[in-house]
C-alpha cells in the first residue's frame, strides 16, 4: 500500500473501503506522513480490555445511574489526559502521544487502550463503516 497516495474515496462506490488492517500494520510512520489509524480492537489491545473489565466492573456495583455516569466520564476523562483549557495545548500534547506510540510500535494503527491524550476529530474528517 501507498500511504502517499491512499486517499478515503469520495466515488459512491467506493465510500466505506479502507485499506486492511495489514496493508495499514505495513505502513511505516514517518515525518511527513499524514495518515494516523485508531484501531478499537478489543481482541489486541490489553490497555482497551482492562478499561472495558474496570467498566463492566463498575457497572455492575450498586450505584444509582447518574453516579455510574459520573464515574464513567472521569474515568474517560481521567484516561485521555484529563481536562485541557487551550486547542494548541491538546494538539500539542495528541501530537506527541501519537508520535511516542508510533516511535514505540513502529506502526500508523495506535491502539486505543494505549492513547493517554484525546482528540476531537471534526466531523468532516471523520469516516462511518456500517
Amino acid at each position: 500500500m501507498d500511504a502517499y497516495s491512499w486517499t478515503i474515496s469520495t466515488d459512491l462506490q467506493n465510500v466505506g473501503l479502507i485499506p486492511s488492517f495489514e496493508s495499514l500494520m505495513s505502513v511505516e510512520p514517518c515525518d511527513d506522513l499524514s495518515v494516523i489509524v485508531v484501531a478499537i480492537d478489543k481482541s489486541r489491545d490489553p490497555g482497551l480490555r482492562e478499561l472495558l473489565n474496570g467498566i463492566v466492573s463498575l457497572s455492575n456495583s450498586r450505584i444509582t445511574r447518574k453516579d455510574l455516569i459520573d464515574h464513567l466520564a472521569n474515568i474517560v476523562c481521567s484516561r485521555l489526559g484529563g481536562q485541557t483549557w487551550t486547542e494548541e495545548n491538546l494538539s500539542s500534547r495528541w501530537k506527541e502521544c501519537t508520535q511516542s506510540l508510533e516511535d514505540i510500535l513502529h506502526s500508523v494503527i495506535l491502539p486505543i487502550g494505549s492513547l493517554t491524550v484525546g482528540l476531537c476529530v471534526p466531523e468532516h474528517c471523520s469516516l462511518s463503516i456500517s
